[in-house]
């Protein structure tokens, strides 16, 4: 009668607590999954992705940047900041220049005087995102 009694061995019962605490986990990722994409939608959330392609600067005081807007979303690009290539800055120029997604937009920055040297460009968006080129030389000839 006594071996009737016995209660389970302490290795049993960590095992199904264990295994009880993996399934209530299991439950919960599943339900938040399927939680998360009712409230979102199906619709992608947009991103907002520019890379500068290159940079030409001519002796006209122009500078002519070449910018691709890989996200799924238009952009605008409102500052064009210039930089010496120990990142002192040179000059900041407003712009207003808007890319359609997946598009290529060229512009042309007036008034800017680059002495010899080697420079790179940082564009900002409205909405921050920043876009950095790979460095441009000015040449003196």
């Amino acid at each position: 009668m006594a071996l009737l009694r016995r209660g389970i061995s302490p290795v049993v019962a960590t095992v199904l607590l264990v295994m009880i605490a993996i399934s209530a986990g299991v439950l919960l990722y599943i339900w938040l999954q399927s939680y998360t994409q009712t409230a979102l939608g199906s619709k992608p959330i947009p991103v907002e992705l520019i890379r500068i392609v290159s940079v030409d600067y001519k002796k006209n005081s122009k500078l002519t940047i070449y910018v691709r807007n890989l996200g799924s979303t238009p952009v605008e690009i409102h500052k064009v900041y210039i930089y010496k290539s120990d990142g002192t800055l040179v000059q900041s120029k407003d712009v207003s220049v808007a890319i359609g997604p997946n598009n290529e937009k060229t512009f042309t920055v007036d008034n800017v005087q680059l002495a010899p040297g080697v420079y790179y460009v940082k564009v900002v968006t409205t909405n921050g995102n920043i876009a950095v080129s790979d460095y441009f030389t000015v040449s003196s000839s």
